[in-house]
């Protein structure tokens, strides 16, 4: 027995989750809004169009389709959709499409029996403008010539293919399609899912802590005629739920939701959906539930759940609104990410506490095969639950310690040593015969395009979550050309930014400044990160300082070390290197710490964990937003470093041994530091303050008063501990910093 299409818009998502300027005609249902993932494709044979979704023109709910095509010489652009549906009964469809810019397109529609004929309406001319209610009447009136009513009245008990025709008027053109509805009896559907249940939040939620919606969806058993349909199928309905969200203050949202589980019911799949939101303003917040199947949407019963003004959270990270070198939280508060790669683990927490005991912020871990891998046997056609799992209880963790994580979602390896177990390996199912061709195959980039969808939907609601990154170090990787990567990264940027609505930092790195850089002028991409392996980290990373000085948003070096082997790094028990880079990435200016690699064979072992503290100690309480410093090096002893950051009415500096890098196996820190003179300069006259900090014990040796004539000063180094750093702050000084406002969200 057929079950009805219920997809009829209720009063109230029209009143409070759409934003119509009218509610469609009572006598027309719904069939596409366009709400969610539509599944409209382009049908490549005969066309040349692109296709976005856009809040412009739409004339129910949020979202129109927006179709970019072109005059190519060919008759049409063909827009398609699969589909299951039985419109036996159905008088007209109708559509609103507007028409933007001068030109007069033709517009038409199309349906595809499961006998394979095809059904073309009479195309009707687009006047400037919008074009409501265009109206195509499924009979001998409404059909091109030629078309035999008796075999409509076959073939529409099974349509499986909705088709639309743009056809250009002699130029390049632009038109946004919404609310398509039809006229008739009901419009039956094969493969029916419906609720089982929808479970909102339990009690009252603070302000950026975790909302969880839970839901139960039912999929009636699967006659999908090939295997690849049937893998299509399952990817699908790993996000195929959704929400539609409106917040306190009137604006709305489209949540993704996840699945998490498969069960078999009695007749049915039963599929279990997870949504996670993290609000951001007291007050009600109402939601309804959609579910996609086959072409169509089916709608759960509008719920809400409560968001209260207490809240011990500061929100997300993102790019500082008001200087973009650093970072912030939506509270305003200045973010500094300090911390190391925990890059795979069975048990996050040996890394997580030991870190944020010390002050760390952050920690940078993989997607990869030994590690919370999302594939299946290299399939793609569902989710590893168990890896995603272990990936929840490390945000859980995260949020327990007040660490952020960075979630790689690619490495390397997948394009080379891995390619064997690739699921975009056409071996394992995947579209690619070639690595090479992950980076521009279009099959490719929209199954990666559904990969990111579950991932965002999965974790995207964390505030503890500081960036995706797309790939780790791309530069590594096969391909064509390097456009090839560059364009991917453009797409795949742009599509996280589109679907996440929690507005999270986008990033990916290279082992090479000079690798892609048109990657860092994307707009999709926030963060610019690159690794650097080199036993000197005082003359390497100035390097890198200097080689991404153009780089106009906020650079990290997320990889660091003395070299690719753990050996390089396992004999410096004292973590000499460890301590000397992560004061020298503060002192080149850089946005967060350098982030040490070798976590589990040399910083566990050897409890050097404890080298973060007296960094942490020394930015706790500063905020260089708005200070125009810049990274110098100093000239001092022989064997002896000296990097400083300096601006007109701020100061720091990192006096380090160089000498102790060349003996690793050596060392307390030498207990006889540089004698003499560090000369600083740039700095306004007047009164500052200078404190002397012990770079080892992580406290301030000493502080004075010294007053600035002539631009320099000089800074006794006698008394001061063998490897010390210093802060110096003029006093009644007449910037301050930024003034940060949050961007509005």
């Amino acid at each position: 027995m057929r079950a009805p299409l219920l997809i009829v818009v209720s009063a109230w998502a029209l009143a409070s989750c759409g934003s119509a300027p009218r509610p469609p005609d009572a006598a027309a249902l719904l069939v596409e809004d366009f709400e969610q993932d539509t599944l409209w494709s382009l049908d490549s044979a005969n066309d040349y169009a692109a296709l976005s979704f856009t809040g412009q023109s739409a004339t129910s709910g949020r979202w129109a389709l927006q179709v970019d095509y072109c005059d190519n010489g060919r008759e049409k652009a063909i827009l398609r959709k699969e589909v299951d549906l039985d419109l036996s009964g159905v008088r007209a469809l109708l559509v609103d499409v507007d028409n933007v810019g001068a030109k007069s397109p033709s517009f038409a529609l199309a349906l595809r029996g499961r006998d394979g004929a095809l059904y073309e309406t009479r195309p009707v001319v687009l006047h400037p403008g919008m074009n409501r209610d265009l109206a195509f009447t499924l009979d001998a009136s409404g059909f091109k010539a030629g078309t035999d009513p008796a075999l409509w009245a076959m073939g529409s008990k099974e349509v499986n293919r909705l088709l639309a025709y743009i056809l250009p008027d002699k130029s390049d053109g632009r038109v946004i399609i919404d609310q398509l509805r039809y006229l008739g009896g009901p419009v039956l559907r094969r493969d029916q899912a419906r609720f089982i249940d929808v479970a909102r939040p339990a009690g009252d939620v603070e302000r950026h802590a975790t909302a969880e919606i839970h839901a139960s969806v039912a999929f009636p058993a699967d006659r999908l005629m090939t295997k690849e349909a049937r893998a299509d199928s399952f990817m699908r309905r790993m996000t195929a739920v959704s929400a539609r969200v409106r917040a306190p203050d009137g604006t709305e949202l489209t949540l993704p939701g996840f699945c998490e589980d498969i069960a078999a019911g009695e007749s049915d799949a039963v599929y279990r959906y997870s949504l996670r939101l993290s609000p951001h303003l007291a007050g009600e917040w109402r939601f309804q539930l959609g579910v996609t199947a086959a072409g169509a949407v089916s709608w759960s019963e509008p719920l809400s759940f409560i968001c209260a003004e207490a809240s011990a959270h500061r929100g997300p990270i993102q790019v500082d609104a008001g200087d973009p070198r650093w970072f912030s939280r939506a509270d305003g508060s200045w973010f500094y990410p300090l911390g190391e790669n925990v890059a795979w683990s069975g048990d996050y927490e040996p890394y997580l506490k030991p870190l944020a005991a010390a002050g760390g912020t952050l920690i940078r871990t993989w997607i990869c095969p030994w590690n919370d891998g999302l594939d299946v046997g290299g399939k793609l056609e569902v989710v590893n639950f168990a890896s995603a799992a272990h990936l929840d209880h490390l945000f859980e963790l995260a949020e327990t310690h007040g660490v952020a994580v960075q979630l790689c979602l690619q490495y390397h390896g997948m394009l080379r040593g891995d390619w064997a177990r690739n699921p975009f390996n056409q071996v394992n199912g995947g579209p690619c015969t070639d690595a090479r061709e992950f980076w521009s195959n279009g099959r490719a980039r929209v199954l990666f395009k559904r990969y990111l969808d579950y991932v965002v939907a999965r974790w995207g609601y964390s505030p503890q979550l500081f960036a995706w990154e797309l790939w780790n170090e791309a530069d590594l990787t096969p391909r064509f050309t390097d456009a090839d990567v560059v364009s991917w990264h453009r797409e795949m940027s742009d599509h996280l930014k589109a679907i996440d609505p929690h507005h999270h930092l986008v990033t990916t790195s290279t082992t090479s400044p000079s690798a892609f850089p048109e990657i860092w002028r994307l707009s999709g991409i926030d963060v610019a990160e690159i690794h650097g392996y080199d036993p000197h980290p005082g003359p390497s990373l100035s390097r890198l300082a200097l080689a991404m000085a153009d780089v106009r948003r906020p650079l990290i070096i997320a990889e660091v070390g003395r070299g690719w082997d753990a050996p390089d790094d396992q004999g410096d028990h004292q973590g000499a290197y460890l301590r000397h880079a992560l004061w020298i990435s503060w002192m080149c200016g850089f946005s967060g710490s350098s982030m040490p690699w070798w976590w589990d064979t040399h910083i566990e072992p050897n409890g050097l964990h404890a080298q973060f503290r007296p960094l942490a100690a020394f930015v706790a309480g500063e905020d260089p937003r708005g200070h125009q410093l810049r990274a110098v090096e100093v000239p001092i002893a022989p064997g002896w470093d000296a990097h400083c950051l300096i601006a007109a009415d701020l100061a720091y500096g990192f006096v380090g041994d160089a000498g102790a890098l060349a003996r690793p196996g050596a060392a307390p820190l030498a207990k006889d530091g540089p004698r003499g003179t560090l000369i600083v300069s740039g700095l306004s006259p007047g009164d500052w303050t200078l404190e002397i900090w012990d770079v080892d014990a992580g406290v301030v040796a000493s502080r004075r008063e010294m007053r600035v004539e002539q631009g320099s000063l000089a800074i006794p180094t006698g008394d001061a501990p063998a490897e010390f750093a210093f802060k110096l702050k003029r006093l009644h000084a007449a910037a301050t910093g930024v003034r940060f406002e949050p961007a509005k969200r």
